[in-house]
C-alpha cells in the first residue's frame, strides 16, 4: 500500500478516535469545527443555492466534505511520516509524527479555522485542552500508520521471499 493511502487509512482511524472524542466532550473534532468556518465563509446566496438544491442534506453534504478533506490531509501526512527516517524504531518514527502532526493543528489549523492558538475559541469548551485532544488523536493516527507501514513491509518481504524460492 502506497504512503497516501496508509495515510488515509490511518486517518480513517484517528478521524474515528476524534469523533467518539468529541461525542463525549473530551476533544475538538476537526473536521466540525472545518465546516463550521466553511459556514461562516461562505456567502448566504450561495449557502441559500445549496440549501434550495439539497434541502436539510445541505449540512451533511459540507460536512461530508470536510471530512474527505480531513482524510485527503492525512494521506499527504502520511508521505510526510514515510518519509522519516526508517532506521528509527518504529515508536520514535510513531512520536515525532505526532507531536508533528498536533503542532501543525495546534498552531496552523486552529487559528485558520477561527480558533485561535491552542484552541481558545472552540465552542463548546472541550474537556481536555484542546493540544492534549490534538495530540491524542495524531497518536493514534501514528500508531496506525505505522501498524499499516509494518504490515506493507512483511507483504514486500513475503513476496521477495516468495519469487525467490521459485527462481
Amino acid at each position: 500500500m502506497r504512503p497516501f493511502w496508509r495515510g488515509v487509512a490511518a486517518g480513517a482511524v484517528s478521524q474515528g478516535f476524534s469523533a467518539a472524542a468529541r461525542w463525549a466532550g473530551a476533544a475538538p473534532f476537526l473536521p466540525e469545527l472545518m465546516a463550521l468556518r466553511l459556514f461562516e465563509l461562505i456567502p448566504m446566496r450561495t449557502f441559500e443555492f445549496f440549501v434550495r438544491l439539497l434541502g436539510e442534506w445541505a449540512k451533511w453534504a459540507a460536512f461530508g466534505g470536510t471530512l474527505l478533506l480531513a482524510l485527503a490531509g492525512a494521506g499527504v501526512a502520511g508521505c510526510f511520516a514515510a518519509a522519516l527516517p526508517q532506521r528509527w524504531t518504529p515508536a520514535r518514527r510513531a512520536g515525532a509524527c505526532a507531536l508533528a502532526l498536533s503542532a501543525f493543528a495546534a498552531f496552523v489549523l486552529l487559528p485558520l479555522l477561527g480558533s485561535g492558538p491552542l484552541g481558545r475559541g472552540i465552542f463548546p469548551r472541550p474537556l481536555l485542552p484542546a493540544p492534549v485532544g490534538l495530540l491524542l488523536t495524531a497518536s493514534v493516527y501514528a500508531a496506525a500508520f505505522e501498524a499499516a507501514s509494518s504490515a506493507a513491509l512483511r507483504e514486500v518481504l513475503s513476496e521477495r521471499r516468495f519469487t525467490r524460492r521459485r527462481l
